[in-house]
């Protein structure tokens, strides 16, 4: 049975989601889209713009079973951890109000659902993300890759 499955990797600079179909024996890349927001903009905008986005992504676009999102990674940085977490709210709120069932995913469940070890770093990921799906086509953004291995570690916990 074929199911979609919206992944979503969060920033409040850059942030990607892929729809990802999971069929008998394959996984396929559905769209990919990437929003940018200018750093001149206030909170409450860029915040706009992104709700915009995923928004029409899984309402005017993929009817997709479940939606994936990528859980803040806290570093040292943590006015850049409460901007991703506000993200992380938006994208969830906006997954219930079009009625999707909606997981929050660690980085290190990620990372092992493409098959990296949890402390690996990002550079593995693309090729981990290519062996995975059956074709990667023109994906090379790291935001998008990591929305499309959100979209498989969802999938997995499902």
């Amino acid at each position: 049975m074929n199911k979609l499955v919206i992944g979503c990797d969060v920033g409040i600079a850059n942030t990607a989601f892929a729809c990802v179909k999971f069929g008998d024996s394959k996984i396929s890349i559905i769209d990919t889209k990437l929003v940018k927001t200018d750093s001149n903009l206030s909170t409450g905008e860029r915040l706009c713009l992104i709700k915009n986005a995923f928004s029409w992504f899984i309402k005017d676009n993929y009817k997709a079973d479940f939606v994936a999102i990528e859980n803040v990674f806290f570093a040292k940085n943590k006015t850049s951890a409460m901007q991703t977490a506000k993200v992380i709210g938006v994208l969830e709120l906006t997954a219930y109000e079009n009625t999707k069932e909606v997981s929050i995913i660690s980085p290190a469940s990620v990372k092992t659902a493409v098959g990296m070890k949890p402390n690996t770093n990002k550079d593995g990921m693309f090729f981990a993300v290519a062996t995975a799906v059956e074709d990667i086509g023109n994906t090379t953004n790291n935001h998008e890759v990591d929305a499309i291995a959100v979209a498989i570690a969802g999938h997995s916990k499902e």
